[in-house]
């Protein structure tokens, strides 16, 4: 019986953290939509998924839904959950304000579910064993399936528009988190984008036209990219004279005219043939030198 009990919670809490049947982002939450074309799918998941986290890391404390909400505000993902609420309100009647969905959230299906306890006052929460249980089973599929959320991911909003969320893509690897675009950065991602000719700027604009905070983590890693380590100096040549010999090196480099020959400094294996330095020049030089060329020379 309690292998079944415990299927059933697991069944009852996978149908209430993927579904939309029950949403308490609508006003009529508790009115069965039958028909496709009845739902209305909100950003509740987000908030549910925020909610859940901020009662994971206070797992001993009682929180008040002021609290857990307050929490949430933390994640880098709020600006999105936030945002993606303010737009639903505008478009559609009957879609309540975040404000709201936490504590419905807290007293009415993590209550019903029995993945809280509720203090003697019944205004505070905290996860149950049953909510830790299924929190961590929860945790360790996510883990396996390699979709957790990371600090170093863009979750997409649904106001962004195309060109802003190309740009984002250009610096990172896009994908799906739950069934929502997201793109995920690492330092192989933003040096290869710097490789195919895209500044960093436009990473930034990009960000900025879509409204979206970057974390502390992906913030550092663009930074790292900006600190240079050294200044280099490039200079055009013409060809190499490929030496392999120090002692061959030392007498072309001692000839009269090795400055206006020679780019200095030159690699320690042979020695780089300024540009528009003609082959009868370095020719010359070589029998100056007392060196042979090479019958195997590219041309």
């Amino acid at each position: 019986i309690e292998g079944e009990l415990g299927s059933l919670h697991a069944m009852l809490y996978r149908t209430w953290r993927e579904g939309s049947t029950w949403d308490e982002g609508l006003a009529l939450r508790d009115v069965a939509r039958h028909r496709p074309s009845e739902s209305l799918k909100t950003p509740t998941y987000l908030a549910r998924d925020l909610a859940l986290a901020a009662l994971v890391v206070h797992a001993r404390d009682w929180l008040s839904p002021e609290e857990v909400l307050r929490e949430m505000t933390k994640d880098a993902r709020f600006t999105v959950l936030d945002a993606r609420f303010s737009a639903f309100q505008k478009r559609n009647e009957g879609v309540t304000s975040l404000q709201n969905v936490v504590p419905a959230i807290l007293r009415e299906s993590m209550t019903f579910l029995g993945l809280v306890d509720r203090s003697d006052d019944r205004e505070a929460y905290r996860l149950s064993r049953l909510g830790r249980e299924l929190v961590r089973g929860e945790s360790r599929r996510r883990e396996s399936a390699e979709s957790s959320f990371s600090h170093l991911t863009l979750l997409l909003g649904d106001e962004m528009t195309l060109l802003s969320g190309l740009e984002l893509a250009l610096f990172g690897v896009a994908g799906t988190l739950n069934g929502e675009p997201v793109v995920k950065y690492s330092e192989e991602s933003i040096r290869h984008a710097l490789l195919r000719g895209y500044p960093l700027t436009r990473f930034e604009r990009a960000l900025a036209r879509a409204k979206l905070e970057m974390s502390e983590d992906l913030r550092t890693l663009l930074s790292s990219f900006s600190k240079a380590l050294g200044k280099v100096r490039v200079v055009r040549s013409s060809a190499f004279v490929a030496t392999g010999d120090g002692k061959m090196r030392e007498a072309l480099l001692e000839l009269p005219n090795a400055h206006d020959l020679f780019v200095y400094p030159s690699p320690k294996d042979g020695l780089l043939v300024r540009e528009g330095v003609l082959s009868k020049a370095i020719d010359a030089a070589l029998r100056a030198a007392r060196i042979d060329l090479d019958s195997q020379t590219s041309s």
